[in-house]
């Protein structure tokens, strides 16, 4: 992936998520109805269909086996500029093209500018730029009749199928890749009807507002875990407890246990990359312990406080099993993203300016 340089680029994946849910829950929530009914109102040829409320929108969650597809596409397909508004087909999924990051990379480039008026003149535009290309994308292949065919071509408009809930991309600068599972519902984006009354999780998403109050939202919340899910967790704590079974009490001094290194209590960081096949991860090296844990009451020995988490039932919060990690470690992280951030600016900057300095010499040649 294109290297990222600021908050929402080091969450690329978070980006994404927010951006096809938020357009998401204004077609549950009805958001662009009344616009399109203005459309209709004033177009008698052809009518515009009904952009929502949709009944049984659920919000998207990431899915790293459909992320794997996206990059595998990119690495064999590459990117055909013809291709931007057609849909993608590979292994029984569908998929699309997205925007890459090079907005992001613009906006970069733009802080370091000292001169504020053209600051203030240059992001308002990207922001222009930003939303009119994540609105023609999702829209240009918008069917303009409420039942799809299966020979219909969506492009990005497959993001907005009501009854899919997983999504996995792969970014460059100048594109990204998505995709998501096939099934077309029978045809029908979504039911129609007032949003989240009729979820199959049975339970809509709750949100906390500007002033910290929990609100009830437009998606419903996606299934819970898969089969595979649950696999993919038994096999962890099966490779855990394998690496742990020959391990004496006492623990040995200078001794690593492979797998069984998560269970050391006081960790609360780790690192993994992966491919296909396997995972390799990193955690920092502990001071010497005789046993990897105290036993006892779940959080009782906390240096912080317990974790906390909404009931799905009633949406009331309860206390888990699992320590926050200690508060200085959010400010070591920030101090730490700001290294990179600072770190890849200057990286940035250093390009765009032998960029132009190149484009200088290359019209001085011409001419």
């Amino acid at each position: 992936m294109f290297p990222v340089v600021d908050g929402d680029m080091l969450h690329f994946r978070k980006k994404l998520l927010d951006t096809f849910n938020g357009a998401r829950s204004m077609i549950a929530g009805g958001t662009l109805s009344p616009m399109v009914d203005l459309i209709n109102l004033i177009k008698s040829d052809k009518k515009l269909f009904q952009f929502g409320p949709a009944a049984n929108m659920h919000k998207l969650k990431w899915s790293r086996h459909l992320e794997q597809h996206a990059y595998l596409h990119m690495k064999e397909k590459g990117f055909n500029i013809t291709n931007i508004f057609t849909a993608i087909d590979r292994d029984g999924l569908v998929g699309f093209i997205w925007s890459g990051t090079i907005l992001k990379l613009a906006e970069e480039v733009i802080k370091l500018i000292p001169i504020k008026e053209i600051k203030y003149v240059l992001k308002p535009l990207l922001d222009i730029i930003d939303l009119l290309l994540t609105a023609v994308l999702l829209l240009y292949n918008y069917p303009g009749e409420k039942h799809i065919t299966n020979t219909y071509d969506l492009g990005a408009s497959n993001a907005l199928f009501a009854h899919r809930y997983e999504i996995g991309c792969y970014g460059k600068m100048m594109y990204t890749v998505c995709m998501m599972e096939n099934s077309t519902n029978g045809g029908q984006f979504y039911q129609r009807g007032m949003p989240c009354t009729n979820c199959t999780t049975g339970y809509c998403e709750f949100h906390e507002d500007e002033n910290g109050y929990i609100e009830e939202g437009d998606l419903c919340e996606p299934p819970k875990e898969s089969l595979s899910d649950y696999l993919e967790g038994f096999l962890m704590v099966y490779w855990i407890m394998i690496s742990a079974l020959e391990v004496e009490q006492p623990l040995k001094r200078n001794t690593y246990y492979g797998a069984a290194e998560l269970l050391y209590g006081d960790r609360y960081e780790i690192g993994c990359h992966s491919n296909w096949v396997y995972s390799v991860c990193f955690l920092k090296k502990m001071e010497y312990q005789p046993w990897f844990f105290d036993v006892g009451v779940s959080c009782f020995g906390c240096q912080g406080q317990c974790e906390f988490w909404m009931s799905e039932k009633d949406g009331e919060y309860e206390e888990g099993d699992l320590c926050v990690p200690p508060k200085d470690f959010y400010t070591k992280q920030i101090a730490e993203k700001q290294q990179l951030i600072e770190a890849t600016t200057n990286t940035s900057m250093q390009v765009s300016i032998m960029i132009l300095f190149i484009l200088v010499l290359f019209f001085n040649f011409r001419r």
